[in-house]
């Protein structure tokens, strides 16, 4: 059976790792893999979860797959969890700025001073 290797210490080159769902290191094992993988630490995490929500909104961006916008949600989930933001008071904010200034639906571009 195929076994992967876990990194307790922090990784010597950590651009070459990147933020995975909690089952993939798993699921590499299962189909012979042999994957290198590392837990980030607290100072890390953000770092991580930014990264993985450039990377997520390019794949969605790219495919317009429902399942990549998907994905995208779920680091969102996971940033506010992260922060410790509370779900009712970024609603309260996502309202008043809708309020104030409007959404997106018009579709107005506005041009960009050079």
């Amino acid at each position: 059976m195929a076994t992967g290797t876990f990194h307790s210490t922090s990784p010597l080159n950590p651009s070459k790792y990147k933020l995975v769902r909690d089952h993939i290191p798993e699921l590499k094992i299962k189909d012979g893999e042999k994957p290198e993988f590392y837990r980030a630490t607290d100072n890390e995490y953000p770092r991580y979860l930014h990264d993985k929500l450039r990377e997520e909104v390019e794949e969605f961006i790219d495919s317009l797959a429902v399942e990549e916008l998907a994905d995208v949600v779920e680091v969102i989930d996971e940033l506010i969890s992260h922060y410790q933001i509370d779900k009712a008071m970024l609603k309260h904010i996502q309202h008043q700025k809708a309020k104030k200034k409007g959404q997106f639906k018009a579709r107005f571009l506005l041009k960009v001073k050079s």
